[in-house]
């Protein structure tokens, strides 16, 4: 499967989303960009700028609201796939957390940038995995290519935006 996402302004995005109905896009913002991802089999893309991954790991539903937190991983070739397989491991672990609608683990199908996509009940939650986790900066630590960060998003209320069309 083939994850899509791009940034723009939300008015943009909020176009894009009310031109494909029939796709399920997830539409985001935080206080300085809006994003909008979305998962295929196959590989078409909405966008004309988009970055695309290979979903490697795949847990839950993504949700129309919630809290969104992108923890951007940059992995040397060795330490990809180290990164792979301890995420595999922990599938049955972010399971039991009843406040995680969803999480992916994003493989970039250019760059070594790899992304952890996790889709919160809300920010509180998302604030108490990180202060217990610590990021997982424990994580193919030996094989960074650099220093990981993370993105957090806010669900657009769908239902205002279609309030709006």
């Amino acid at each position: 499967m083939k994850a899509y996402m791009t940034n723009g302004t939300l008015d943009y995005l909020e176009h894009i989303y009310k031109q494909h109905p029939d796709v399920n896009l997830s539409l985001m913002h935080n206080a300085n960009t809006a994003l909008v991802y979305y998962e295929v089999i196959h590989k078409i893309s909405l966008f004309r700028e988009a970055r695309v991954y290979d979903v490697l790991v795949s847990c839950g539903d993504l949700k129309e609201h919630g809290f969104v937190s992108m923890r951007h991983i940059p992995l040397t070739d060795d330490g990809k796939p180290i990164f792979e397989n301890e995420w595999k491991k922990k599938n049955d672990l972010l399971t039991k957390h009843t406040e995680l609608y969803a999480f992916r683990v994003l493989k970039p199908t250019y760059g070594n940038t790899y992304l952890v996509f996790m889709q919160w009940e809300d920010e509180y939650a998302f604030q108490e995995w990180e202060i217990t986790n610590l990021s997982n900066e424990h994580i193919a630590t030996d094989y960074r290519a650099g220093k990981a960060f993370t993105t957090t998003y806010s669900m657009v209320d769908l239902e205002e935006l279609e309030s709006k069309a």
